[in-house]
């Protein structure tokens, strides 16, 4: 198990915020020389961040994320197959191998319902006999979303803020260039801007500029770390809550109640429904067993079930598949 001391938390904290930061500010912010910061941070980056990447606003690019969860009955040997196969699907954006009522999370980018529709009757026409059963979730909105979690670093002192722009309220057209700088990018945020522009063929001032347009025009509304915590002694768990009709003071107190939690990672609302989908870690079974018991505790008047699903590996976390290029 890796132990992170309280440097590596103050990176951490840095990182969540802002993961392109250059290895001379880095070293600034905590008082590190550059080579370092460097060391420090490469390190984390080989240990236990396993990809930085853009957050991408698909509305922007007329695309949308649809989510499944599969159940299906799956040999040893055809389980190794499905994996591969959703590895390189051309639509598949995240994809984990869950232990529970469902065997599988899957999240697909797809231009509309369609091609939506057709990639769930490839993956079906795949599985054959071992597929049993999905249900589908369009998400409304993002109630919380913060890689890092709280519990970490709560012993360093250490506060850090990075404001990314704030979107501004137009279109830019998209073309072919711009969908290759985002295909590499979310392979490796950090590249340096002269290596995509090598591989883009393009110039390097392109590539800044580019990447600047995006942000301003919330095409990109930011860059994240995703972390390893398995590798920090932590499990994955999503959860499923269904949830009775609740007002918006009741919605703003779920709003708040997450946003304190410390080992809550991700927090989403499923549209047309009073369903909520939560990713959490924790580092026993124990304070898992708090976190519902917390939860049931301070919302029990709208809460009709909870489901718990431990995630067993994370297969694929690619923001941009190739199919979008």
């Amino acid at each position: 198990m890796y132990r992170l001391d309280k440097i590596d938390k103050k990176i951490m904290i840095i990182m969540s915020e802002n993961p392109t930061i250059s290895y001379t500010n880095l070293g600034k912010l905590i008082g590190l020389t550059k080579n370092t910061a460097k060391i420090r941070l490469d390190r984390l980056l080989e240990q236990v961040i396993y990809q930085v990447a853009p957050e991408i606003n698909y509305k922007k690019l007329n695309l949308s994320e649809y989510a499944i969860f599969l159940k299906c009955n799956l040999t040893s040997a055809k389980k190794t197959q499905f994996h591969k196969w959703l590895i390189k699907h051309k639509n598949a954006h995240w994809v984990m191998d869950l232990f529970g009522n469902w065997d599988y999370y899957i999240e697909f980018i797809c231009k509309d319902i369609f091609e939506f529709d057709e990639a769930i009757q490839d993956m079906i026409k795949f599985l054959g006999n071992s597929f049993l059963n999905f249900e589908t979730h369009i998400y409304a909105e993002n109630m919380k979303n913060h890689e890092l979690l709280q519990e970490l670093t709560a012993d360093v002192d250490f506060k850090y803020k990075f404001k990314w722009p704030v979107p501004k309220d137009s279109q830019i057209h998209i073309d072919s260039i711009d969908k290759k700088i985002l295909f590499l990018l979310c392979q490796n945020g950090r590249m340096q801007h002269y290596k995509i522009a090598t591989k883009v063929g393009v110039t390097l001032p392109t590539v800044t500029n580019r990447i600047k347009k995006m942000l301003q025009a919330g095409t990109i509304l930011r860059f994240g770390a995703y972390m390893h915590f398995a590798r920090m002694g932590y499990s994955k768990t999503l959860i499923l809550i269904k949830m009775n009709h609740y007002s918006l003071a009741q919605k703003q107190q779920l709003k708040k109640w997450f946003g304190n939690e410390i080992h809550t990672k991700l927090v989403s609302r499923v549209a047309n429904t009073n369903e909520l989908i939560t990713y959490v870690s924790f580092q026993t079974p124990r304070a898992l067993e708090a976190y519902i018991h917390d939860l049931r505790k301070n919302f029990s008047s709208i809460i009709k079930d909870v489901t718990i699903l431990r995630v067993v590996d994370e297969i694929k976390l690619n923001f941009f598949p190739k199919g979008l290029l």
